[in-house]
């Protein structure tokens, strides 16, 4: 069973992995910790999966639960701290995008994979939830027509 260990105790944190890994993959994998700054928000999460043990020090976490990966959902700048610490202890990582925030953290990331010969996988996740990829299915069968223009609205705190 892989352990995962979850950084950052966001919505899509919540939404996107703990409750997937606590619900339709318990039988492989199982959430070991929850760390983040908000120890309300981790609470949250922990409730909801179960009890998962609530960490407000990241390196104790990892510490003490011993993750086989960690996924990194924290404020953007901060993506390059976490993983570089988590495969500096020993844990490949799972990091939400954008990777990091400018390049040299980014090569910093990708130095430290390559030293420690830990993984590290930047996700996009909307790609592939369910009304996203019908919406796709539905433009390439011609059902929808042809797309004369786009509106999009997505209403996210960015002050993070």
């Amino acid at each position: 069973m892989k352990r995962y260990a979850l950084a950052g105790a966001s919505s899509r944190g919540f939404y996107m992995y703990a409750v997937p890994i606590t619900e339709k993959f318990r039988d492989y994998a199982k959430l070991v910790g929850i760390f983040d700054i908000n120890r309300k928000r981790a609470e949250y999460v922990s409730n909801y999966c179960g009890g998962v043990p609530v960490f407000e020090d990241f390196d104790r976490m990892i510490g003490e639960t011993h993750p086989d990966c960690v996924i990194v959902t924290t404020i953007d700048r901060y993506h390059h701290e976490y993983a570089i610490r988590a495969m500096n202890a020993g844990c490949d990582v799972i990091v939400e995008k954008p990777m990091t925030i400018d390049e040299e953290k980014c090569k910093a990331m990708l130095e430290t994979e390559k030293k420690t010969e830990k993984r590290i996988i930047v996700t996009f996740n909307y790609r592939f939830n369910p009304y996203v990829t019908r919406i796709k299915e539905l433009l390439k069968e011609g059902i929808i027509g042809e797309i004369l223009s786009v509106d999009f609205e997505w209403i996210l705190d960015t002050s993070h």
